[in-house]
């Protein structure tokens, strides 16, 4: 039995916010009940990373999995924002980070302390094996001195990387996954989701291939697939996987109705503007994107997406405008829809100086990798800034939003409300 999935032909639409663009879960409240209001007709809404962090990576270096963060409120604060969203008739669905914790969290600060159960908790290696991370496409290995071996760490060296092959590591995660299903919680989108089980040997391929070099060692084993059965395949929640991934074989392992997870959101798919199969760098071309969103719309348990916290505004990347664009998002009929917060309004990027841009980790581990080469040059800087994610992650000028931008969110209500009716 797989987690909850749509019933009949019934159409969902997801909104995703981005908590650090927002003041309190009040603020939240009050800004989707006015999208109802307007028509907008949202299903779920999506929270990133609410849980206590030191926010080296923007919530996903978890603390805590057990508190709220106090920017955004107390225990009670959620709870009440869980109520609300009810009478709006919106499931809420949180931003599950499964891949790794902050070096600060419990587990990781008594693994270095020498207590042998929490060492279990990672994954630590006797030298570099030649990975590199996800952000910068350096070493994904650091060293501990406490314990004399490297761990690994697929994107900053502040989130290690958990051992999910340690049963241990498997009941904590099914305790958190209870704790918030029983305060109301709908169902997760979960981080990372592919690469949780990692096999512990050196590459062969070149580090100069950066991220990619170790990739075959993590990258959707089937163990991945056994853990998230274990974590969610009995439930009646709505799950939702991350996934980077150019063909559908991984995705209908990772969800439908007979694997572990509602639906599969491709963030690979919107590469598909400047790349063929999503990885190969190539010119821009909006109709390779649109045939790859109708191609990838007839998979059932896809979840249709242009923005997310992780890219650039679309608007700003292809020159077209909101409208157009969500109308491509959907007319290939995909079973689920993702729209951003602020995509409802065509926002573009807003103009940010460089020091703005390197307070994202990953922007910033770029810069100074760049400059470690030996040379930081304009062109360096406008690749990173193609694909800089803090572009899509300030908050909203709400105001102007509302009056100047009002025309387009007519549209997006309209173009949502005719991909409804099935």
């Amino acid at each position: 039995m797989s987690s909850k999935l749509v019933a009949g032909n019934a159409r969902k639409l997801i909104y995703q916010i981005w908590m650090l663009a927002w003041g309190s879960f009040a603020e939240v409240v009050r800004h989707i009940g006015y999208l109802k209001e307007q028509g907008l007709d949202i299903d779920y809404v999506w929270l990133s990373p609410i849980f206590d962090s030191p926010h080296i990576d923007s919530g996903y270096d978890v603390r805590n999995y057990y508190e709220v963060h106090g920017r955004f409120g107390s225990m009670g604060d959620f709870d009440s924002f869980v109520k609300a969203t009810k009478e709006l008739e919106i499931g809420v669905l949180l931003d599950l980070p499964l891949n790794h914790v902050s070096d600060q969290h419990e587990w990781f600060q008594k693994a270095l302390g020498g207590e042998e159960k929490f060492r279990n908790y990672f994954l630590w290696a006797d030298e570099d094996l030649g990975w590199g991370n996800w952000f910068d496409g350096g070493t994904a290995f650091e060293y501990a001195p406490s314990i004399g071996r490297y761990y690994v760490h697929l994107f900053n060296k502040a989130q290690p990387d958990l051992n999910w092959r340690n049963s241990d590591v498997v009941t904590e995660f099914k305790k958190i996954i209870e704790f918030w299903s029983s305060r109301g919680v709908a169902g997760f989108r979960l981080d990372s989701a592919p690469f949780l089980v990692k096999s512990m040997h050196k590459t062969r391929l070149p580090r100069s291939l950066g991220a990619y070099a170790g990739v075959l060692h993590y990258y959707m084993r089937n163990e991945t697939v056994a853990v998230l059965r274990e974590l969610f395949g009995e439930t009646d929640l709505f799950t939702i996987s991350e996934a980077g991934m150019p063909l559908k074989h991984f995705a209908n392992k990772l969800a439908g109705p007979k694997a572990p997870l509602s639906a599969t959101l491709n963030i690979s798919v919107p590469d598909a503007f400047d790349h063929k199969m999503m990885l190969i760098k190539a010119g821009e071309d909006v109709n390779r994107l649109r045939r790859v969103l109708h191609d990838w719309s007839r998979v059932p348990w896809y979840v249709a997406s242009l923005e997310s916290h992780d890219r650039p505004r679309i608007t700003s990347l292809t020159g077209r405008s909101g409208e157009e664009l969500v109308a491509m998002m959907l007319e290939g009929k995909p079973q689920y829809a993702c729209l951003y917060q602020g995509q409802e309004f065509g926002l573009q990027n807003p103009e940010l100086s460089i020091d703005e841009l390197r307070s994202d980790i990953m922007f910033g581990m770029q810069y100074q990798s760049s400059i470690r080469k030996g040379a930081l040059t304009e062109q360096d800087i406008a690749r990173m800034k193609h694909s800089a994610r803090i572009y899509a992650r300030t908050p909203l000028n709400l105001e102007e939003c509302y009056i100047s931008q009002e025309g387009c969110l007519r549209a997006v209500v309209r173009l949502i409300n005719e991909w409804k009716r099935v």
